[in-house]
């Protein structure tokens, strides 16, 4: 995966700048600044934490916990992760994900598919899993989400390299931990990577349709519009010709959709 992820960077580097990645550092800090806390704790509060914060299908279907406080879980169970292993995979690929959504969708957008993706991915392992008293931790459902939100809101050269990863991220996070789920212990919650990856997919599909539009002209003379960012301006073509085009100034070369500068 790594050679497919130098190839959607090389193919991401032409688009225009953007501002800093707000929520992508802000909560890479807060992921692993909550867990050297909570890991400093003694085991006793600890697990108290755990039992509070994480989300626990059981609560709900079992204990019948509806309170304000059981429902939180379905987005303080992201903040939570279960080792420093746990972290850093997590870490690395929110620094991955979130920078490419919030590149092409804005921090805005990027913050509704990070807190809608969270509560998909709950959902989807408290469909699956209706009765367990198993806590689920851990920001990858969010993170998944994200992913899914890139792929759809992704300029049109970009796509086919995130689809390329999506196939193989979706068999490593999804399809060999489901084969790998028959049987007690730790295991990864691949419901909850699948539920997120779903509803980013959908949210960004949603969201993309106001980010602003560049109008292209191709050869045979047809308008096109492609997504050029949360962030940039589009551009409108020209009502007429300008003072310098009548005199006789050269005309400005055609935008290259591909080649973004």
């Amino acid at each position: 995966m790594a050679n497919s992820i130098t190839n959607i960077k090389s193919e991401t580097s032409g688009l225009p700048a953007r501002g800093l990645p707000i929520f992508t550092i802000g909560m890479l800090v807060a992921i692993v600044g909550i867990h050297a806390y909570v890991s400093a704790l003694p085991e006793k509060q600890l697990a108290t934490i755990y039992f509070d914060y994480a989300l626990i299908p059981g609560r709900f279907t079992e204990l019948h916990d509806y309170s304000p406080a059981g429902l939180l879980t379905f987005l303080t169970h992201a903040l939570l992760h279960a080792n420093w292993a746990h972290v850093l995979a997590n870490s690395y690929a929110l620094l991955l994900f979130g920078l490419l959504s919030e590149r092409f969708l804005g921090t805005a957008r990027v913050i509704l598919v990070y807190l809608a993706s969270a509560i998909a991915g709950g959902l989807a392992f408290m469909a699956l899993e209706p009765q367990a008293f198993v806590p689920l931790v851990g920001a990858s459902g969010a993170i998944s989400g994200l992913f899914g939100a890139a792929i759809v809101s992704a300029p049109p050269a970009s796509r086919k390299s995130l689809a390329t990863n999506a196939v193989i991220w979706l068999f490593l996070n999804v399809g060999m931990p489901a084969l790998g789920s028959i049987g007690a212990g730790p295991r990864i919650a691949w419901e909850a990577h699948l539920g997120g990856f779903v509803v980013g997919l959908v949210m960004g599909w949603i969201l993309r349709a106001g980010l602003p539009r560049m109008v292209v002209t191709n050869a045979s003379g047809t308008t096109t519009g492609h997504i050029v960012g949360a962030t940039t301006k589009p551009t409108t073509p020209m009502a007429g010709s300008s003072p310098a085009s009548k005199a006789g100034a050269k005309k400005p070369e055609p935008f290259n959709p591909v080649q973004r500068r």
